[in-house]
């Protein structure tokens, strides 16, 4: 099981960097600004992170992130391998403790904030794959 976090300053323009990390799931904590992700090919259908809490069972290798120049705003989002972050396995001291071994503070507030997103993100995903957006 690992967890890694990611934090981009949206002031620089983005045009499908790659980030080469596997997951399984990619938990969105904030994004103040427009950002774009592309899991594993440039040609794949762009997801807006802002507009998602995040994703889950998605199995990819590497992700493209894209943003237009937005000075002051940002995202950070973490990158989950192994992890089980469905709403209905997942607790939160299950949380705190994913987060705690990769030296995280986490509270109670913070840990029913990630499952709010992952609850939403799921919601969001299974309406685009149902509307066949996503594969």
């Amino acid at each position: 099981m690992k967890i890694q976090k990611y934090e981009f300053d949206l002031s620089t323009p983005r045009n499908q960097y790659e980030i080469t990390e596997s997951g399984t799931s990619l938990v969105v904590e904030t994004c103040t600004g427009e950002a774009y992700i592309q899991l594993d090919d440039k040609n794949n259908g762009v997801i807006p992170l802002h507009s998602i809490g995040g994703l889950h069972n998605a199995s990819f290798n590497r992700i493209y992130l894209s943003n237009p120049a937005q000075p002051g705003e940002k995202v950070v989002f973490y990158i989950a391998y192994d992890a089980e972050l469905s709403r209905n396995t997942i607790t939160l001291e299950e949380i705190k403790q994913l987060l705690s071994e990769q030296n995280y503070l986490v509270n109670t507030f913070t840990a029913k904030q990630i499952i709010s997103q992952l609850i939403t993100a799921n919601a969001i995903v299974s309406d685009m794959i149902a509307a066949g957006q996503i594969l």
